[in-house]
């Protein structure tokens, strides 16, 4: 399953939290708590402030959980291991579990009352749901190795959203309140050929492309619900990995600061929120930013 590095979530939660003093107001940063453990990593957040993600209990195992008005609860049950990686803006939270300690994934829904599996829709070992719509709907991935493909998981229907290439080559990142699906698709046989970024929105797959010249891969992260994307993208001499603005169907790359960067998310204001990495091999220092697109 790919996801956003462990390394980076705090980055990205400094990264809506600072920028110029004259353009935005003050924030403060809010400890969640744990399970009973060492470790808690927020995966998810909706527009009320309720986070999901994963948090240790006292013997070490990952439990997803809910924050909600200064509390945080177990979800799905405790042992190992459920991960909450997104939550809509009803509360609702799906993510991954694994009952063999980790050996295959499965797709859930997460609540206080226990675990829901989503059944794999696809032939592949693996599973997991990144993203629940307002309504409900669900991006659920299947994937083993290089091989994956998405679907669309609509009051327990599966409908594949497709691939830029051969029939397991599709990954979808997300999904957000209105039901976009943003992703990345291989040009070939599966993920680990050239790749770009898709959206799938009312039963239609976009193919994002990237930046000509030289540039050949991209990955969509993140849509609002205007429809503006963002995410990464060989750059044009395909030097380097920079942020991308996908809008009203034209790319645009732009790299802030130094270095290999992404956009991991975009609100309905055009604001973006990503990481970066200045430097090179052990000197490579990761950076937070955010930006405003416009």
């Amino acid at each position: 399953m790919r996801a956003i590095p462990a390394t980076l979530l705090g980055f990205l939660v400094l990264a809506l939290l600072t920028g110029p003093a004259a353009a935005v107001p003050t924030y403060g940063l809010t400890a969640l708590g744990t399970l009973g453990g060492s470790v808690t990593v927020g995966l998810g957040i909706n527009s009320t402030g309720q986070v999901t993600g994963y948090s240790t209990d006292a013997a070490g195992n990952e439990n997803a959980f809910l924050y909600s008005n200064g509390l945080m609860t177990l979800l799905g049950g405790s042992g190992c291991c459920n991960k909450g990686l997104a939550i809509n803006g009803l509360g609702q939270v799906v993510g991954t579990t694994s009952s063999n300690g980790g050996t295959t994934f499965q797709a859930a829904h997460f609540s206080a009352a226990g675990t829901t599996i989503i059944p794999n829709p696809g032939s592949l070992q693996n599973a997991t749901a990144v993203g629940i719509s307002n309504a409900g709907d669900v991006a659920v991935v299947s994937y083993q190795g290089n091989s994956a493909t998405s679907f669309l998981d609509h009051n327990g229907v599966f409908t594949n959203i497709g691939s830029l290439g051969g029939p397991l080559a599709t990954f979808a990142t997300s999904m957000n309140g209105a039901g976009v699906i943003t992703g990345f698709s291989g040009l070939g046989a599966d993920v680990s050929d050239f790749r770009h970024g898709i959206v799938y929105q009312n039963g239609i797959l976009t193919d994002l492309g990237n930046l000509g010249g030289a540039s050949r891969n991209s990955i969509a992260y993140g849509a609002n619900s205007a429809g503006a994307v963002t995410g990464s993208v060989d750059n044009a001499a395909r030097s380097a990995d920079v942020t991308f603005l996908y809008s009203h169907g034209l790319m645009t790359g732009f790299g802030p600061g130094c270095g290999q960067s992404s956009g991991f998310s975009i609100n309905d204001l055009g604001a973006i929120v990503g990481a970066m990495f200045c430097g090179s091999g052990t000197s490579a220092m990761p950076r937070s930013w955010s930006c405003r697109a416009g």
